[in-house]
């Protein structure tokens, strides 16, 4: 716990050793005392022990000791007169006031007293709950809070082994009030977590008053028994029975990383979103960001988050810097929005199957991917919705809290988790299941994560399970961080749900001048910074931050087409309409042209670049917000790309094939007058279909809204049809038009069509009567090639290999545009 100060370490160094003997620290006196105070003053503040003996020794000297007892006290007054004694009765509780310690050291030095204390107090078995309960004490004197006091008693106990406590009786009370059966001295421990009843068969234990959640095994229970070898998680702590089951063995808490928010700014242009904010939370606990609209709150956790860094500031995560460590390994942090991210058409172990198949290695065993799935799903009490299908507000499914467990369930499946942001969880949900998510966000945070959610609901039962809350202001700034029962003293109102009301009763200016020089800041903010602030100047090398796991390509791809085939399939409204497009407009052109004209091929090609542009004009605009949460725990583009590409061109292929096959034996184009190749005439088809999907793609990567894509999708479609020569030959165009000609998909289809035949029909002069014509001649009529009788134009091949070209160039440019929203996002 060693600290660093600018100031003069001599003195430092004489005022911690007259303020631990001056407030009594420990019960060993004469030797035994001066080697405690000389190691822990030497650890604190990095000196050696030759250095700090003589400092110690003048402190304990008699001039300098610790308070008198009253028979030292009568004999100084007889040998140097009552004024004397009264002077040094003076030093002496001058001297045991923490408060002036705290005024002329600052935080820093308030932390290192408490170090000092800290281990002076400590035995072979850490620190006792006793000693603890004093610790705490100084602490609140010192303005040092009480989470800090926490980890810094937790890192000590860590070096001892777990305690054994008894159980006496039959009804054992856990909790962190001093008057409980077991008490477990932690802020983060309800003051009556659990109770332990002993029945005929053993042990049984049932949650507390506080409503906080107790986990057995790592699953939130209300009551459930308790045996050897089960773990029981209540708060910070998971403690177990022994085999006798007539103690309760607890280890010391994990150690807490501490986020550190240091003066971040974010502006755009002269707009200020962000200023200077900073805080400091601990792993463990529940932070509620709380204020009016616009003020800041989504700014703030995109800028930890990383998804819109600030412009000024650092934040750092257990020392590390937090956005290094996003970009080594972005499962870090999970985030769930306020909307639903996940695929209504799936049941909830499906979306958690494919979710863990994109999130875990590549290297995972099957096994190990559905214990986490099962995990997740028992964890969160989706076990009775397991089989059932997601839903949304408009398709039927589950009901909204529990689609907010699903989404948040997704973030869990990966054990790096140390971060997760909530937006609005509660919104719109009834005021159980808003009870339910709040008492989730606890039992995130007691299994060692940062928990922040943004919340207009500050409820009892919501607020019983959150540490802290941080109110924005207008204008970016922090003007408030604390406990709920202090919020209340703060703003002046008689519950933290009413400072909704009193927050435009003063201006920004007002709330901050008001809330820096409070108690409250000084105790939240100013030695949480100090606590953290040696670790953050040492920083640990970026090499050692946690990479992500490296994940398989054909794996991503093959979870990518199956999901989303899956999802397809289960369109059964849309998977109808479109395989009864290729019927529907087969039979229409049927009628339209009795006989195979240019027109009737041009229909059919017409209608392929149809079906690829239209099935895939709003794909990914349908689940873009999808694609974005896990593009950022690191899904690959291409393999996102590709899957829509393959679901969607076998759909397509298969629309293509069935109309051309259709119309090619309707029109009877296999005969010897019109000598047209199935495959060839199917293949050109296919590439039509191909590049109309690849084009759809491409508009739905472009635009932001299904409604904008459908609606580009006539203009389009329409100069397809004016530029392809079926309208208006090629030799009779203007230069401008001919030229639109080479960029226009349908030119190049509608050419290599007609030349996988011979010739066509045309209509005579005569009604109902047909004239057979000429491949080359229909090209010469449409303007596709000159009047040489050998100039049949471009080649089928060319043709063929410009209509591949399209389509990999449309590719090419949405996964381009794709790429460009990916960073802007």
């Amino acid at each position: 716990m060693r600290s660093e100060f600018t100031a003069d370490t001599d003195a430092l160094a004489e005022s911690l050793v007259r303020c631990a003997l001056a407030v009594q620290a420990g019960a060993r006196s004469g030797a035994a005392l001066r080697a405690d105070l000389i190691a822990s003053v030497s650890d604190v503040l990095g000196r050696t022990e030759a250095s700090t003996a003589p400092i110690v020794d003048e402190a304990m000297s008699h001039e300098l000791g610790v308070a008198l007892t009253p028979d030292e006290e009568a004999a100084f007054r007889r040998g140097f007169g009552s004024e004397a004694a009264s002077q040094l009765s003076g030093w002496v509780a001058d001297a045991s006031q923490l408060e002036e310690f705290r005024t002329l050291w600052g935080a820093s030095g308030a932390l290192a007293l408490l170090d000092v204390l800290i281990e002076m107090h400590a035995g072979s078995g850490g620190v006792s709950v006793l000693a603890s309960a004093t610790l705490y004490a100084h602490a609140r004197t010192l303005g040092v809070d009480a989470l800090v006091v926490a980890e810094r008693i937790a890192t000590v106990n860590r070096r001892a082994a777990p305690r054994a406590l008894p159980l006496l009786g039959d009804r054992v009370r856990i909790g962190r009030s001093p008057g409980s059966d077991v008490s477990l001295p932690d802020p983060q421990v309800a003051p009556l977590q659990a109770e332990l009843i002993r029945g005929d068969n053993g042990w049984r234990v049932r949650e507390g008053a506080s409503g906080r959640p107790i986990r057995l095994d790592g699953v939130a229970v209300t009551s459930a028994p308790l045996t050897a070898g089960q773990t029981l998680g209540l708060g910070p702590y998971s403690v177990a029975l022994d085999e006798g089951g007539k103690q309760l063995i607890v280890p010391a808490p994990a150690a807490r990383q501490a986020l550190h928010v240091d003066k971040i700014s974010r502006r755009i242009g002269p707009i200020t979103l962000l200023d200077d904010v900073s805080f400091t939370a601990y792993t463990g606990e529940v932070i509620a960001v709380v204020g009016a609209s616009g003020a800041g709150k989504s700014t703030l956790l995109n800028a930890i988050s990383g998804v819109a860094p600030p412009d000024e500031g650092q934040i750092s995560l257990g020392g590390r810097p937090l956005h290094a460590m996003l970009r080594a390994n972005p499962a870090t942090l999970g985030i769930v929005p306020q909307d639903d991210l996940v695929h209504p058409e799936l049941t909830v172990e499906e979306s958690l199957n494919y979710a863990a198949r994109l999130r875990l290695a590549a290297d995972v065993k099957p096994d190990y991917l559905a214990g986490r799935v099962d995990w997740a799903i028992r964890y969160l009490g989706l076990e009775g919705i397991r089989d059932s299908r997601i839903g949304s507000p408009v398709k039927r499914g589950i009901s909204g809290g529990q689609r907010k467990r699903v989404n948040l369930s997704h973030e869990l499946l990966s054990q790096s988790t140390k971060l997760l942001m909530l937006d609005e969880p509660t919104s719109g949900l009834d005021p159980q299941s808003s009870h339910d998510i709040a008492r989730l966000a606890r039992q995130l945070a007691d299994d060692g994560r940062l928990v922040f959610f943004v919340t207009h609901d500050l409820t009892p039962t919501v607020l019983s399970q959150v540490d802290h809350l941080l109110v924005i202001a207008p204008g970016g700034r922090l003007i408030f961080f604390g406990a709920p029962p202090e919020a209340a003293g703060f703003f002046g109102v008689d519950s933290p749900d009413q400072l909704f009301g009193q927050l435009d009763q003063r201006s920004t200016e007002e709330w901050l001048e008001g809330w820096s020089s409070s108690e409250t800041c000084a105790i939240r903010l100013e030695s949480r910074a100090a606590a953290v602030q040696p670790q953050a100047n040492d920083r640990v090398p970026e090499a050692t931050v946690e990479r992500a796991p490296k994940r398989s390509f054909l794996r991503e791809l093959v979870t990518q087409t199956r999901r989303y085939a899956l999802i397809k399939a289960r369109d059964v409204g849309g998977a109808m309409v479109l395989f009864a497009q290729p019927l529907f407009l087969g039979l229409v052109i049927g009628i339209v042209f009795p006989e195979p004209t240019p027109g009737a091929i041009f229909m059919i090609t017409l209608s392929c670049l149809w079906f690829g542009m239209s099935s895939s004009v709003r794909e990914l605009i349908a689940d873009r917000a999808v694609w974005q949460r896990e593009r950022r725990v690191g899904a690959r583009r291409l393999p996102y790309l590709l899957s829509r590409l393959l679901v969607l061109g076998f759909v397509v292929g298969l629309q293509c094939a069935a109309m051309t096959l259709f119309l090619y034996n309707v029109f009877g184009l296999q005969g010897a007058e019109y000598g047209y190749g199935m495959g060839a005439l199917v293949g050109v088809q296919l590439l039509t279909g191909l590049a109309g999907m690849a084009l759809g793609l491409f508009v739905s990567a472009v635009m932001s809204s299904s409604e904008a894509a459908v609606g580009m999708l006539p203009l389009l479609l329409v100069p397809q049809i004016a530029f392809s020569s079926i309208m208006v030959g090629l030799r009779w165009m203007e230069p401008l038009a001919k030229a639109c000609t080479w960029i226009t998909v349908q030119r190049y289809a509608f050419d290599a069509a007609l030349k996988t035949g011979e010739g066509l029909r045309v209509p005579s002069r005569v009604p109902g009567q047909w004239s057979e014509r000429p491949l080359n001649g229909v090209l010469y009529e449409l303007g596709l090639k000159s009047s040489s009788v050998d100039d049949m134009g471009l080649s089928l091949a060319a043709l063929c290999w410009a209509l591949v070209a399209w389509a990999v160039g449309f590719f090419i440019a949405t996964w381009a545009v794709t790429a460009l929203r990916d960073r802007n996002a």
